[in-house]
């Protein structure tokens, strides 16, 4: 039996409640896995977006998790905002493998979570290109596809984020008013939509039609 320590903090890609009492996470450790959990977790207060902690417990090809505590809720006024949050979690949730850790893929949404609740003073249009700025970062970190013409967009991302992470609120805008004029919103929406239309469950996302 393998337990996991209490205090990571785990992101809920997707519930089952209340057809079934398991969670889809991403974990540091062990990358996403689908957890079980006892009635008395009272699973109708997780959600997608939340970061909780628990104890989780891997008996032969299942695993269980104790003692939920949520640590954090995502709290987007913005409409927008959470239905690309929910867009994010959905690719997480088809595009990685069950029980295989993808560390920067959990360090990214640690980074996204920040970006976007910096974001606030951006335009509909500046926060629409920030969020596929994101996207096709996620893209790239899964493996999964050539980024030879899009290469300069993560390095895009990159000088953004640490901008976000860098600056105050008014000046991390102003830089990224700037930076965010070499993004071909066509040409990136092209190359996201080529990527999503390739997996093979792209049937079954359910917010791919909303946002693009």
């Amino acid at each position: 039996m393998e337990i996991q320590t209490h205090t990571e903090k785990n992101v809920v890609l997707k519930r089952f409640y209340p057809h079934r009492q398991k969670i889809s996470l991403l974990t540091y450790a062990h990358g996403r896995i689908n957890v079980s959990y006892n009635l008395k977790e009272q699973g109708h207060r997780i959600w997608p977006g939340m970061e909780i902690s628990g104890a989780i417990e891997r008996l032969h090809d299942s695993w269980n998790i104790s003692e939920i505590k949520i640590m954090q809720t995502p709290c987007f006024q913005n409409h927008n905002h959470m239905l690309w949050l929910h867009h994010i979690l959905e690719l997480c949730y088809y595009f990685l493998p069950l029980d295989n850790p993808v560390p920067e893929v959990y360090f990214f949404l640690q980074d996204y979570y920040f970006i976007i609740e910096k974001s606030k003073k951006l335009t509909p249009s500046q926060q629409v290109g920030l969020h596929e700025l994101c996207v096709i970062r996620f893209l790239t970190l899964t493996g999964a596809y050539h980024i030879t013409h899009i290469a300069n967009y993560i390095s895009l991302f990159n000088e953004i984020a640490q901008g976000f992470i860098d600056f105050d609120d008014t000046t991390c805008i102003e830089y990224y008013e700037k930076k965010i004029t070499l993004l071909q919103p066509a040409k990136a929406r092209t190359w996201i939509m080529d990527c999503l239309q390739k997996h093979p469950m792209i049937k079954a996302f359910k917010t791919v039609h909303d946002l693009y």
